[in-house]
């Protein structure tokens, strides 16, 4: 049973997760191949989650300083 996913490559999401490194159009041929595009999926949500956390952060921190002024 072969499955083919078609995946939009006009999508923002798909596009920035491409940039970061995780290519989901890829077909893989074995289990290493799926464990190697998880493991890229995953680092690749762990950045935008960093990036989202660090972003938050400092606008909190912006609004701290212009408030005690």
């Amino acid at each position: 049973m072969d499955l083919h996913i078609v995946i939009d490559e006009n999508n923002p999401i798909y596009q920035l997760l491409k940039l970061l490194g995780c290519d989901l159009a890829q077909e893989h041929m074995n289990r290493y191949d799926a464990l190697v595009l998880g493991l890229q999926f995953l680092f690749a949500c762990f950045m935008l989650y960093l990036f989202c956390k660090m972003i938050y952060n400092m606008m909190i921190r912006m609004t701290r300083c212009v408030s005690s002024i």
